[in-house]
């Protein structure tokens, strides 16, 4: 199975600690990773794991609260990110998109040609409910939403 993780920061953070921890157990079971991201650590992180990584072009974003620069940025970046995915998917013959962050779910549904698509975002995310709209306007029975549980003892 051919597996494509998908970030929208290339810098170190929770959710992406939880990415490179799935990325080893993914590889671990003999599925073939690919990753799009911005450029970063986890760049470094991910690529003894990932047969190949594409750069993505993502933000910046202010933190938590967004500007309204911060909109129109991401709006503008978003064909592109579509496409960068897009082409990705072909390119490496993607069963499986892996999507970790509510900015990338809409360039992932309008990229991903049929496939299915695992989500992991924080639920209390403000962008998460415009994501779940999208979600389930281009779902289809082998969507999967993937949610962070605490561990249990």
């Amino acid at each position: 199975m051919r597996i494509l993780l998908i970030d929208q920061f290339g810098e170190p953070g929770g959710a992406q600690q939880c990415l490179t921890e799935a990325a080893v157990g993914l590889a671990a079971r003999g599925w073939e990773l690919h990753a799009a991201l911005p450029a970063g650590p986890i760049v470094d992180r991910l690529a003894p794991v990932c047969k190949s990584i594409t750069p993505l072009v993502c933000g910046p974003f202010r933190p938590v609260r967004k500007s309204v620069w911060d909109v129109a940025r991401f709006g503008f970046q978003l064909p592109q990110l579509t496409a960068a995915i897009g082409r990705v998917i072909e390119r490496e013959k993607i069963d499986v998109l892996y999507v970790n962050g509510p900015r990338m779910v809409p360039a992932a549904m309008w990229s991903r040609r049929g496939r299915p698509v695992a989500r992991s975002s924080p639920a209390g995310s403000p962008f998460t409910a415009c994501c779940l709209t999208v979600c389930r306007s281009a779902s289809t029975a082998d969507d999967v939403k993937l949610s962070r549980r605490p561990p249990t003892s």
